[in-house]
């Protein structure tokens, strides 16, 4: 996931102060050029224990815009299985307002950065996947219906939380009633 944050009316001055918030706020320091940080933290494995995203592995970089007295933040974040949610931004927002510090007058923001968002992609994806184990369960192994039926409910439940669109909830939709229809069939075609 990708997270980007650009930051204006920044005293130039500040990086070093950046680095050192940069530290305490659990950073290594990987790469460090004129107006740039590169810094990591966290663990790779770090989504199978921990709801907080700051303590999954990233990669965050810190550019610095002299002529436009700017900061942009970019954060590259492995997240697994887990889905991006507004709250995690907010996090995210809060972190880079205490990694510049409460100097006053130093950040005007830029209209606020968006979290890339992986769960439409995944609710996608598993309408597909619910989609074709219904199809193949037609004619191959019944029980597939069942698989497709339950990745279209979950892609549903993940469509309608993040308010993706209507098209993809229909497209889940599609798996559920697939699969049923594949296993029913089946099923009377078996006992026949």
């Amino acid at each position: 996931m990708q997270y980007q944050k650009t930051l204006n009316n920044v005293n130039p001055s500040i990086l070093l102060k950046v680095e050192q918030n940069l530290r305490t706020k659990g950073f290594k320091i990987k790469n460090k050029g004129n107006n740039s940080l590169e810094a990591s933290r966290g663990s790779e494995f770090a989504q199978l224990y921990s709801f907080d995203i700051r303590k999954y592995k990233t990669v965050l970089n810190v550019t610095l815009d002299t002529k436009a007295n700017s900061f942009t933040f970019s954060y590259e974040i492995k997240m697994g299985g887990a889905i991006p949610t507004s709250d995690d931004q907010q996090k995210l927002d809060q972190e880079i307002q205490e990694i510049l510090g409460n100097e006053s007058g130093i950040v005007q923001a830029s209209p606020s950065g968006q979290l890339t968002n992986a769960a439409f992609d995944l609710s996608k994806m598993y309408a597909i996947g619910g989609l074709l184990l219904g199809f193949i369960s037609l004619f191959i192994i019944r029980y597939l219906a069942i698989g497709g039926a339950s990745l279209g409910a979950v892609g549903v439940y993940l469509t309608i939380k993040n308010k993706s669109s209507w098209k993809i909830i229909l497209l889940n939709v599609g798996a559920i009633v697939l699969g049923i229809f594949s296993f029913v069939l089946s099923e009377i075609l078996v006992h026949q």
